[in-house]
C-alpha cells in the first residue's frame, strides 16, 4: 500500500496536496540545518537513513545517531520511535545528529573502572565531556583527568591502557580528538583531594540491614567500599557480591572511599542484598495466555483482529484512504512494540520485537551501501 502511494507521487507531484504532511528539521554533525516537508505515512527510520546518506560524511556514519534535543539534554530515538511514522511528531520537530562516547571511570590502579555512555555533539569540547560525566555519575563531586585510547570492545581498560592513553586537553573537541573512531573510549581517572593525616584516624560507623540488625565497624576515611564489605562478610558471612550500600540516597561503588560520601565517626550506612531471579514473559513462545497481564492480552487482540480495508483492490482507493490505512496499521504495531519492548527474551526463541522492527529489504532502498543498515544496529546499542 505504501508503495502504491509512492508510485503515484512519482507520477504526479500534485497529488501531494491530497495527503497529510508536516515539516521536520534535521541538524547535521556540523550544526547545519535542513528543513523539508514529509508525508505523514513515511517511516522515520527511512527518512533518517536518507538524511545520513546525504548529509553525514561516510567516515562518521558508524558513529552518528539521530535523536532529539531539549535544552542541553540529548534523547536517543528508541526502536519503537524509529518504527513510528512522521504523523507521531509535531510540525516543526527538530532532530539532531550526535554520537555516543563510552567513558570508563575509576582509579585504574586496583579496581575495574565503571562504564557509562554519554551522548555528545561532534563539536562539543572536552570540558563539556567532564560536565556530562559529573551529571551522570550521581556521586559526590570529583575532578577527572581524561585520556583517550583504542581498546578491544570486549575488554575493560586497565592501568596499561591508562598509561598509554592520549591526554585530552580542555579546548579540544570530539572532532579534533577523533573520539568518533571505532573502539575509541575516554578514560576518566578520579582525582581525589588530599586528606589530612589527622582526619585518617580510625573511627566507628554503624551498618544497618533490612532486618534491623546493626553492626559496628572500625574503619578510617581512606578505606574503600569493598574493604568495608569484606569486614561485613567476616561478621555476617554474606558475600561481598551480594552486598549493596545506600548512603545519603546514593549507591557507592566498590572503589570509592568513605570520605567521598562524608562518612565520619558514628556515621550510618544502610546495607541491602542484591537479589537475582527471573520472571515469565509472554514472548517466550508459551501458548496459553490466561496468566498474561490484561494490557498485553488486549494489545495482542488488536493486532490479530486488525484488517486492511479493500486490500484486494487498492487501486480503487484514494491516496487519502491509503494513507489512513497505513497509519492505522503502523499505530497498532507501535502500540504492541511499546508493550513488549522492555520484556527480555532468551537466545533460543525468536524475539517478537525484531519481527516488528524489521530491516527494510533491498527493494525499499535504492542504495547498496551497507552503511544504510547502521541505523537499526545503532538503535539496538542505544537501549539500556
Amino acid at each position: 500500500m505504501e508503495n502504491s502511494i509512492n508510485n503515484q507521487l512519482q507520477i504526479d507531484k500534485k497529488v501531494r496536496n491530497e495527503l497529510k504532511s508536516r515539516s521536520l528539521t534535521f541538524i547535521d554533525p556540523f550544526g547545519n540545518r535542513t528543513t523539508n516537508n514529509y508525508m505523514d505515512h513515511e517511516s522515520i527510520s527511512k527518512i533518517i537513513r536518507d538524511f545520513k546518506e546525504t548529509y553525514v560524511p561516510k567516515y562518521l556514519h558508524q558513529w552518528i545517531r539521530i535523536g532529539t534535543k531539549n535544552d542541553d539534554i540529548i534523547s536517543p530515538l528508541d526502536e519503537s520511535e524509529l518504527k513510528s511514522t512522521v504523523s507521531q511528531y509535531e510540525n516543526g520537530q527538530e532532530f539532531v545528529s550526535y554520537g555516543e562516547i563510552p567513558v570508563f571511570i575509576g582509579k585504574y590502579e586496583d579496581f575495574q573502572p565503571q562504564r557509562i555512555v554519554i551522548n555528545m555533539l561532534l563539536t562539543d569540547n572536552i570540558e563539556k565531556i567532564k560536565l556530562k560525566i559529573k551529571q551522570r555519575r550521581l556521586r559526590p563531586p570529583a575532578d577527572f583527568e581524561l585520556k583517550s585510547c583504542i581498546i578491544d570492545p570486549n575488554k575493560k581498560p586497565n592501568i596499561s591502557n591508562w598509561k598509554q592513553g592520549t591526554i585530552l586537553k580542555s579546548e579540544e573537541t570530539i572532532m579534533s580528538s577523533q573520539l568518533y573512531q571505532n573502539n575509541c573510549v575516554v578514560l576518566a581517572k578520579i582525582i581525589r583531594k588530599k586528606i589530612d593525616n589527622g582526619s585518617s584516624r580510625d573511627f566507628q560507623i554503624f551498618v544497618t540491614n533490612i532486618t534491623g540488625r546493626i553492626i559496628t565497624l572500625t574503619v578510617n576515611s581512606e578505606m574503600n567500599v569493598f574493604e568495608v564489605k569484606k569486614l561485613i562478610q567476616n561478621v555476617t558471612g554474606v558475600s561481598c557480591d551480594y552486598q549493596r550500600f545506600i548512603c545519603g540516597g546514593m549507591q557507592p561503588e566498590d572503589e570509592e572511599i568513605l570520605s567521598d560520601y562524608g562518612i565520619s565517626d558514628k556515621g550510618t550506612i544502610h546495607s541491602v542484598l542484591t537479589l537475582r531471579g527471573g520472571m515469565y514473559h509472554f514472548t517466550s513462545g508459551r501458548q496459553d495466555f490466561h496468566k498474561v497481564p490484561r494490557e498485553n492480552v488486549n494489545t495482542i487482540r488488536k493486532v490479530l483482529t486488525f484488517k486492511f480495508k479493500d486490500m484486494n483492490d487498492t487501486q480503487q482507493l484514494s491516496l487519502f484512504e491509503l494513507q489512513n490505512s497505513i497509519l492505522q496499521a503502523k499505530t497498532v504495531l507501535s502500540i504492541l512494540y511499546r508493550e513488549i519492548k522492555h520484556i527480555p527474551t532468551t537466545n533460543n526463541i525468536p524475539d517478537l520485537k525484531n519481527i516488528i522492527l524489521q530491516l527494510p529489504n533491498d527493494n525499499e532502498d535504492n542504495s547498496d551501501d551497507d552503511e544504510n543498515n547502521d541505523l537499526y544496529y545503532d538503535a539496538q546499542d542505544s537501549v539500556p
